[in-house]
């Protein structure tokens, strides 16, 4: 028997809801976060911030969550840039409805987007927070230490699974291998398995193997909203394997210098902070790659908190 399939959108006719607006003074975005994941992913992230006053959104980028879905092939070579783009146009439309600064956290490939989105200046942001984030140097060395803790990814992607993007992910131990601590429950992960699409941009992945982002463009874009100047938070997992303290130390110091090289040319509008207050670098004890899902994910967001309110 031969199965037809036909897939047919059309834009809702019903008005948009107000936007909640919140009684503090910043409004977070997150773009969806790392590969093969959604906006779901920040579920706790969301009901903490929301629950103290905190406006805040994460949409699901084309192909992720509940957005529209691609085929394989044109998710596959889907640019950074056009991802990008999708937020780009969500923090507009949150722009135009609130008059409070918006500060963007990324985790994963999220966040390299957020960094991106900051390099070429496509929005005005008052501070940006990368959770595991790739690096703007580029994530060559995220690569070699996925294949030291899974010395068959490259065998399974190539001999088994013939390069599906999916291939590193492609059973709950593995997923549970590559995101999460030992202590996290496997019956949760599978769970998150449910969510997650059956396959990725590769084209955005390998765009940022190399620098892709120039530091002092990054934050020398952030709007200096924040208490003390703060910038930029890096947020490492303690036991992440993926972005391990060692690159995560690395972007943080990658960010002081260009706050430094930025001070040290007298540019107009630069204040007098230090870069370690400028740019701070925090980790949550306990937590694997996916530290908005991780067992210790509160211990996280109250690190965001203090920074955000200038503790």
């Amino acid at each position: 028997m031969d199965y037809h399939h036909r897939l047919s959108w059309s834009p809702s006719t019903a008005p948009p809801a107000a936007l909640p607006e919140g009684v503090r003074e910043r409004v977070f975005v997150r773009p969806r976060v790392g590969c093969f994941e959604s906006a779901l992913d920040f579920t706790n992230y969301l009901q903490f911030f929301s629950s103290r006053g905190y406006p805040c959104y994460a949409p699901s980028l084309r192909g992720h969550g509940a957005s529209y879905q691609l085929g394989f092939w044109s998710m596959y070579w889907t640019s950074k840039h056009a991802l990008a783009l999708d937020v780009a146009l969500v923090i507009a439309h949150i722009r135009s409805k609130h008059s409070k600064n918006a500060v963007i956290m990324g985790h994963s490939s999220g966040g390299g987007l957020a960094q991106y989105i900051l390099d070429r200046d496509m929005e005005k942001l008052g501070g940006l927070v990368t959770l595991a984030a790739v690096p703007g140097f580029g994530s060559m060395g995220v690569y070699l230490n996925w294949i030291r803790f899974d010395p068959w990814f490259l065998i399974r992607i190539y001999c088994k699974h013939f390069g599906h993007p999916r291939s590193p992910l492609s059973s709950t131990a593995l997923v549970h291998n590559a995101f999460f601590s030992r202590a996290f429950p496997l019956q949760e992960v599978r769970e998150l398995e449910r969510t997650m699409p059956e396959y990725e941009s590769m084209r955005w992945t390998v765009s940022m193997m190399t620098k892709f982002v120039s530091a002092e463009r990054v934050i020398g874009n952030i709007l200096p909203t924040l208490k003390g100047g703060r910038r930029v938070l890096v947020v490492a997992g303690g036991e992440d394997k993926l972005m391990n303290g060692v690159i995560m130390q690395r972007l943080a110091a990658w960010y002081r210098v260009a706050w430094e090289s930025i001070r040290g040319k007298g540019e107009q509008g630069v204040e007098e902070e230090a870069s370690a207050e400028v740019v701070r670098y925090g980790v949550v004890e306990g937590s694997g790659h996916h530290v908005m899902k991780d067992c210790m994910w509160e211990v996280g967001a109250e690190m965001v908190l203090e920074w955000l309110e200038g503790h």
